[in-house]
């Protein structure tokens, strides 16, 4: 396949913006079944209050800043495939400047021998901010899938 390097193409795969990260890491054993994607999550900012709860896993999303709803539907659908109930957020954050001092580290490889360049370069990268920490560039949201025991939030069931 032929592209051309002076614009991008969706047939060349390019894309302006980063691919959204969304990761789901299991922190207890359910033995509920997927949902649907699409499926009706409520979103809780705070935890809920006279419900006994399970958290079965931590779900965690990063991209572009500009792309904040997408990547709360992205992790939205990923506690649904992991059977959860409901998504409690721990804490979500616009991170808008990416860039690092480079403690006068050379701008350009000319500004350095032939031999340091690649490691200043490698220097350079292992100061950038990984996701989720300070720095780093885009909207990273932590958030933890969670079951109800004994119904849903406001019901007022007896164990």
């Amino acid at each position: 396949m032929f592209c051309i390097t002076v614009g991008c193409s969706v047939a060349c795969g390019c894309s302006l913006n980063p691919p959204l990260q969304i990761n789901i890491v299991p922190i207890d054993s359910n033995d509920r079944a997927a949902k649907p994607s699409n499926c009706l999550l409520p979103i809780l900012r705070s935890e809920p209050i006279g419900t006994d709860y399970q958290k079965i896993a931590i779900v965690e999303g990063w991209g572009p800043p500009d792309q904040k709803n997408e990547i709360l539907d992205d992790v939205r659908q990923k506690a649904c495939t992991a059977g959860a109930d409901a998504l409690l957020v721990v804490s979500s954050q616009t991170q808008a400047d990416g860039r690092l001092e480079t403690m006068d580290l050379p701008s350009t490889t000319s500004d350095n021998d032939a031999g340091n360049s690649n490691r200043s370069q490698e220097f350079q990268e292992s100061l950038m901010p990984r996701i989720g920490q300070p720095g780093h560039p885009g909207f990273y949201i932590d958030a933890v899938a969670i079951v109800f025991r004994n119904g849903r939030v406001g019901d007022r069931r007896s164990p």
